[in-house]
């Protein structure tokens, strides 16, 4: 009797579960919320959008440990005399987040992890602060949600919006910018409106001159 062998499926999705702090996974939630996506394919498509970014990986390679290759053309080179990243944050509330990837997104991250001497979760974890907190992902996230709403006049006044507040505010030690001023009105449709795109026209309408 032969024995029968089970087919894998070629696009079954990995699961990973990083373990983030409250206040990125909220982050997170808040982009669900906006754009009506589960907080596991929001967070999916954060990690591949920093993995395709050269910007992000950047930023973290200053602690790759082994050589690692952006979209297999650049080639960064690692170092094993490199200090691995550490997560200064380890007082903070934590909570874990299942994301499912592709094989081929999956791989990537491992390539990533084996970079930084981290197991492929923590990685991943990082990856997705990197690309929320200290690149334009999250702005560039948003915008493209918006799209139509972000008209030429919307973003210069955007910026604006931002440059008045930092100068105004005078006792204001950290200036903001533009990824935290979404993040004010995506705070303002959370408790108000489930209509983000509503919301951020009729802010920035208000300060655009006739």
């Amino acid at each position: 009797m032969e024995e029968r062998v089970r087919k894998i499926r070629s696009d079954k999705k990995r699961e990973i579960k990083p373990t983030i702090t409250i206040n990125l996974y909220e982050c997170i939630d808040r982009l669900s919320y906006m754009t009506t996506k589960p907080i596991k394919d929001v967070a999916e498509e954060i990690c591949i959008l920093g993995l395709q970014s050269e910007a992000t990986i950047d930023l973290l390679a200053p602690y790759f440990r082994r050589d690692y290759w952006i979209q297999e053309r650049t080639l960064i080179r690692g170092d094993v005399s490199r200090i691995p990243y550490t997560f200064k944050d380890k007082s903070s509330e934590k909570r874990r987040i299942s994301i499912r990837f592709s094989q081929s997104v999956h791989d990537k991250l491992s390539e990533l992890a084996y970079a930084l001497d981290m197991t492929v979760s923590s990685a991943t974890a990082l990856l997705l602060k990197i690309a929320i907190y200290e690149s334009t992902i999250f702005v560039d996230y948003v915008l493209k949600y918006l799209d139509n709403e972000t008209t030429e006049a919307r973003m210069n006044q955007l910026q604006y919006i931002v440059d008045f507040i930092n100068k105004s505010d005078e006792n204001n030690k950290e200036p903001i910018d533009i990824r935290m001023l979404l993040s004010y009105i995506m705070d303002k449709v959370s408790i108000k409106t489930k209509d983000f795109k509503k919301t951020f026209a009729q802010f920035i309408e208000q300060y655009i001159e006739d």
